[in-house]
């Protein structure tokens, strides 16, 4: 490629080349295309044309499905048909004897009236199409006789999409009106076709395998022979619709295993594009672009099969495990899901949707067992059962219903305690960790050991996020998820190279893949379902993403075996969070992170986050401990966020940075709380009605009393700036690397700001940050906690806050109740920031802010421009009468 030259060029499309050629142009469903599209083929229409050019435009009426009107100004370029369809039995016959011309009068007339009938009784499930792709499958001849070719045709055709009772009348109408000997096979047109379930199927170019590890039930036999015979006609997409674990894309790929056929597999979420099926242009190895073709393009040139999958959660791989268990484990299975869904009906134990068990419960945990390498079966059925059920529970009557099932049906009990301690067998002893996260650990490792996906939730600050740490160690790579997160930021994206063309940028994902890393995917849920649904087939044996725009061919990337992805979310309820759909959540092996910790796990936790050596550590630990029970006890109906692990952390790292400070031991706890708690108090309120000064009062009186001490504020007028510091009261922070000045108009001897300045500089002893804004910043969490780090998708990097930079994030917000379309922040979020709310200022303050102007106004002038703000107007007070002195001075 030239340097500077242009990598693009512009090229006609299709209207217009029509338009200039002279040819006649069909636009099929045209009220499917977006309004730039149609807008673009009116101002063709415009334009001068070749007198030759016919534009013709076809559309289903606006009353199914996905369908919509087509807007009147579009509607009006066109001269309107309404088509209507065929159903007088006169035309019928004669659609029929062009398909059939050897069929006799009495058999076209059979089949006239059995398409009638059928209409009548079902007139949303048959159409002329119906009718035609019977006739054309008939047409044929690949049986004995025309009796038996109408009803395999009309078996094909009619039947497929129906079930039960339906299914059964359907079944007699088409056996009376073609009546034949059914059990013979079709004629093999191939010698080296393959005959299954009596039809036959053309050969791939792979060779034929048997599929020893398919398990075919009486309604697996069924499905197959329906699928064999509609495969059989060599010519009919085939559209398979069921619930989540069905086996949908399983038993396609049991008919191409073994008839030697070559899958090309398409998962389709709501960002499709069409070009992931027809292809699209792609920088070579050069960094030119050349045109790709799609998979389902290169899947009709070579003849593949290709699957359009969109939420199949039944791969052939968890099938396969049941072949490999025993049939007395299977039964025992199948009878705890009985159990369980009987329990939830009877009790509703499991109140919300997605407390099921499913099908995928029971292959997984199948396939556990046949893992598993302990001599007693039985108990690791048990205990394999109780982590894949219980461990995903969110309260104890869910978990007590999985415990109940199980120990009735298996006639075994469960040992919670030995299960998640040190000395169980489950247990990963060669990992470094601390006991706070022991349980999930347990339930994580036995999940990784068998490269399933993991899916932690929980409430914030209960210790996922380490957890994932412990489990990928120090190669672990992120990505924090949020509501704008694309398919690119996971997946990869084209980027410009240095030659002037483009190149391939492998996406978080595929890097992870690579590498062999595990990805923590954090806050899966604030991404849209859309998104993740393009990770599917990741989630299955192979391991595997098709990439169809990474370069010059279509790249299948499998994982290493020591990739693994661990996802974390909160549960939905709070501002912004939403659950994870259903059948997305049903690919992970999900845990539930329960954030009730004992009193003795809470002080180890203080204790082990304070940085300095202290004799009084643990009774320290006591005193927050106890007396964020008895405050939240008392206070928790009048507060928005509760309690977390994070809070304490926070209390320990405060207390120990003032302590080293030279601030007395008694005096900095009672800041610490100060600072973690009851600063942040007026921001959490949720009852108007409550006063806050009198629950900040209390809070500070709690401590007092569990410290026996009377603490007396501080009188705090004024900011001292020298020796390299900042200081105010007993708190000093050290200047930066700029100019230290206070700004023009700027006043820090109202009382009010003193007070506010304090808590701020009071606030930096810890490393967390002050407040926060948009819930876009979700994305941030792993630079706001203890990770520090900030990840770029675009440029697929990750940067890191050394420990030792002074880096501080500050970030404002008006209060929600203001409106102007101000939103409540996340707990998650407003979690990792140390919650300051800045007083108000008062008329004391107002008027020293005033004097110190040196306005040259008397002090009766300020005080009355102070006092104006009772006549009852909304405005910035301080603004207001700042511009009056303006006015005055000019």
């Amino acid at each position: 490629m030239e340097k500077g030259a242009s990598p693009f060029a512009v090229q006609r499309g299709i209207v217009k080349e029509a338009a200039d050629e002279g040819y006649w142009l069909l636009i099929d469903e045209i009220n499917l295309a977006p309004p730039e599209c149609l807008d673009a083929i009116v101002d063709a229409l415009s334009f001068s044309h070749h007198p030759s050019f016919r534009l013709f435009a076809c559309m289903n009426p606006a009353t199914d499905t996905s369908k919509r009107r087509l807007p009147e100004g579009i509607r009006s370029k066109f001269i309107e048909y309404y088509v209507n369809e065929n159903d007088d039995a006169s035309d019928l016959a004669k659609i029929v004897s062009s398909y059939l011309p050897s069929s006799s009068v009495g058999s076209i007339d059979g089949i006239v009236k059995l398409y009638m009938d059928a209409k009548a009784m079902y007139p949303l499930k048959m159409s002329l199409r119906t009718l035609t792709r019977s006739l054309v499958f008939a047409g044929d001849g690949r049986f004995d006789n025309e009796n038996r070719c109408l009803y395999e045709a009309f078996s094909m055709a009619f039947l497929s999409n129906m079930e039960g009772r339906d299914k059964e009348a359907m079944v007699e109408m088409i056996s009376r009106a073609f009546p034949c000997e059914k059990n013979t096979s079709m004629k093999r047109e191939k010698d080296n076709s393959i005959m299954i379930e009596g039809y036959e199927i053309e050969r791939g170019e792979s060779l034929p395998l048997e599929d020893n590890g398919y398990v075919i039930t009486s309604t697996v036999k069924k499905n197959l022979k329906e699928m064999a015979r509609i495969v059989s006609s060599k010519r009919l997409a085939v559209l398979l619709e069921g619930e989540t674990s069905a086996g949908k894309t399983s038993i396609v790929v049991h008919l191409a295993r073994r008839s030697g056929n070559v899958i090309r597999r398409i998962n389709n979420h709501e960002q499709t594009d069409v070009q992931e099926y027809l292809g699209s242009y792609v920088p070579d190895s050069n960094g030119r672009l050349v045109f790709r073709e799609g998979p389902l393009v290169e899947a009709v040139r070579k003849g593949y099969w290709v699957i359009l999958d969109e939420l199949n959660l039944a791969p052939s791989d968890v099938i396969e495990t049941l072949n490999r268990i025993a049939p007395s484990a299977a039964n025992k299975m199948i009878d705890v899901l009985q159990k369980l869904r009987l329990e939830r009906s009877l009790s509703g134990l499991f109140s919300s949707k997605d407390g099921l068990m499913t099908l995928r419960d029971v292959f997984r945990w199948g396939n556990r067992l046949s893992c598993d390498e302990g001599s007693d079966w039985q108990a690791a059925m048990l205990h394999h059962g109780f982590f894949l059920l219980a461990g995903r529970c969110r309260n104890d009557m869910d978990k007590k219903a999985v415990m109940h099932a199980l120990q009735t049906i298996l006639k075994r009990q469960i040992d919670e305690k030995l299960l998640f301690s040190r000395e169980s067998s489950y247990f990963p002893s060669h990992l470094s960790f601390d006991n706070v996260i022991l349980t999930m650990l347990v339930l994580a490792w036995q999940a990784f050991l068998r490269n399933e996906a993991v899916l932690v939730v929980g409430e914030t600050g209960d210790g996922k996020t380490r957890l994932a740490q412990t489990l990928g160690g120090t190669n672990m790579m992120t990505i924090n998820c949020h509501e704008r997160t694309e398919c690119s930021d996971l997946l990869g994206r084209l980027r410009p190279a240095t030659n002037g063309g483009f190149e391939w940028q492998d996406g978080v994902v595929i890097s992870a893949m690579r590498r062999g890393t595990v990805l923590l995917m954090d806050e899966i849920s604030l991404a849209e379902d859309s998104v993740l649904e393009r990770l599917n087939p990741l989630f299955e044996e192979k391991r595997t993403i098709l990439l169809t725009d990474s370069g010059a061919k279509t790249e299948e990337v499998t994982a290493e075996k020591t990739f693994n992805i661990i996802a974390t979310m909160n549960p939905g309820g709070d501002y912004g969070k939403k659950e994870l759909s259903k059948a997305l959540r049903n690919r992970f092996t999900e845990i539930w992170s329960c954030s009730s910790f004992d009193r003795s796990e809470l002080c180890s936790i203080f204790a082990m986050s304070v940085t300095n050596e202290s004799d009084r550590v643990i009774d320290t630990a006591g005193i927050v401990i106890d007396w964020i029970d008895e405050f939240y006890r008392k206070f928790a109906y009048a507060l928005r966020v509760a309690p977390s692990v994070r809070d304490i952390v926070a209390c320990a790292e405060m207390w120990s940075a003032l302590c080293g400070k030279g601030i007395e031991k008694d005096m900095a706890l009672i800041e610490t709380v100060s600072s973690v708690f009851i600063d942040g108090i007026p921001c959490q309120m949720t009852r108007s009605l409550t006063n806050i000064q009198d629950v900040q009062h209390e809070a500070r009186t709690m401590m007092e009393r569990r410290l026996s001490i009377s603490h007396q504020s501080q009188i705090i007028n004024q900011l001292l700036c020298c020796d390299g510091v900042v200081s105010l009261g007993h708190l000093s922070l050290p200047i930066g690397p700029l100019p230290s000045v206070i700004p023009n108009g700027f006043s820090l001897r109202a009382p009010t700001c003193i007070e506010n300045m304090y808590r701020v500089i009071r606030a930096l002893y810890i490393n967390k940050m002050n407040l926060a804004s948009q819930s876009i910043l979700e994305g941030l969490n792993a630079c706001f906690d203890h990770r520090r780090v900030l990840y770029i998708a675009e440029l697929a990097k990750e940067f890191c806050i050394p420990s030792t930079s002074s880096c501080r994030f500050f970030a404002c917000q008006n209060p929600r109740v203001e409106g102007g379309n101000r939103r409540a922040l996340p707990k998650s979020f407003v979690n990792r920031f140390t919650n300051i709310y800045t007083r108000d200022l008062i008329e004391e303050d107002e008027l020293a802010i005033l004097k110190e102007m040196n306005c040259g106004l008397s002090d009766s002038t300020l005080s009355g421009m102070v006092k104006s703000k009772d006549v009852g107007y909304s405005f910035e007070m301080v603004d207001f009468e700042l511009r009056w002195i303006e006015k005055e001075r000019e």
